[in-house]
């Protein structure tokens, strides 16, 4: 008995065939199963090696994001760190700091005296109650010469704002005098900002007190403080 016709194929073609073409038909037939089968798996395996592909890339991308987090928390690490190294001695270097920091465009230092030099400046720390526009605050002294002062305030004037002082030295114990503001050099928010005021209207015999007070300061000590213009 011969091969069964496949269901595929019409009867007029088959009944031409001869018996070595119904047997091949016949072979294929029973094995078409297989072949889905087979096409099948390859499929799927295609599929499977396309899948491992992304899987590797995706780790890749795994990896280098985690590589440039570590980087990134060693940078922070690092910042952290030198902040605090800053902030250890922030006391000992504030004058410093501030001294770095520019002035206003409209900012004006204290004029030399005919000698070409500036007033001699003498670092010193003493309350100033300042007023202007009918309000009074309490400032701190950075350092005094003759012709002006630096003082410290939370919420200085503008400058060019005149300014009425009082302030008290050893061997002159009230000093009432004007002044105007000749620069600000602004702290962040919260902290004391630097201000340079110079004197106007200043009693002759308070202005040479205050000049021998501040040469006094400057030869007994030490070291010389270059504290910046007043």
């Amino acid at each position: 008995m011969g091969n069964p016709r496949p269901t595929f194929l019409r009867q007029d073609i088959w009944d031409r065939m001869t018996s070595e073409e119904r047997d091949a038909i016949g072979i294929l037939a029973s094995n078409q199963p297989r072949l889905e089968l087979l096409h099948r798996l390859q499929s799927a395996l295609a599929e499977r090696s396309s899948l491992q592909k992304l899987t590797r890339t995706l780790a890749e991308q795994v990896e280098a994001l985690k590589t440039r987090a570590a980087a990134a928390e060693r940078t922070v690490r690092s910042q952290e760190k030198a902040l605090q190294v800053a902030n250890t001695n922030v006391e000992d270097f504030g004058d410093l700091l501030l001294d770095l920091v520019e002035p206003t465009e409209d900012a004006e230092i204290e004029e030399p005296t005919e000698s070409g030099r500036m007033d001699p400046r003498a670092g010193m720390v003493i309350g100033v109650r300042v007023t202007w526009n009918g309000k009074t605050t309490t400032a701190l002294s950075e350092n005094i010469s003759r012709s002006g002062i630096r003082l410290l305030l939370l919420d200085p004037p503008k400058t060019t704002q005149k300014v009425h002082l009082e302030l008290s030295i050893p061997n002159f114990p009230h000093v009432a005098c004007e002044g105007v503001v000749r620069w600000i050099r602004r702290a962040p928010e919260g902290e004391r900002s630097g201000c340079g005021v110079s004197f106007i209207d200043l009693d002759p015999e308070a202005g040479d007190a205050i000049g021998r007070f501040a040469e006094a300061l400057l030869t007994e000590s030490s070291t010389i403080h270059d504290w910046g213009p007043a």
